[in-house]
């Protein structure tokens, strides 16, 4: 696929922006790299895969392999952290009643 920026005199154009015309070619996908620009992020897509246009980064299938088992792990240590608030939760509220108990006793 070829991208190439033609002229429009249509009213939706305005400040001399230039639709992007994309052709169509007989020559398979995976010879030719498809470029993606959104804001700072520069991707092509080549061989089947998404991956940085700078070559400096890792593919997307690896940044969501990567991301996937950073969420494990924060899954895990939000579920570790969940127990001991529970823990906590009851050591205060056992205090608290111990508290009481010992007010009681002494009056």
């Amino acid at each position: 696929i070829n991208a190439e920026y033609g002229g429009s005199n249509s009213p939706e154009m305005e400040n001399d922006e230039t639709p992007l015309v994309l052709k169509a070619s007989n020559e398979p996908v995976t010879k030719q790299p498809i470029l993606l620009e959104i804001g700072h992020a520069k991707l092509q897509f080549l061989n089947g895969c998404w991956t940085d246009a700078a070559g400096l980064g890792m593919s997307v299938q690896q940044e969501i392999q990567q991301l996937q088992l950073e969420l494990k792990a924060a899954t895990a240590e939000h579920d570790s952290l969940q127990a001991r608030h529970e823990v906590l939760l009851d050591m205060a509220a056992t205090a608290q009643l111990d508290l009481e108990k010992y007010e009681q006793a002494k009056a």
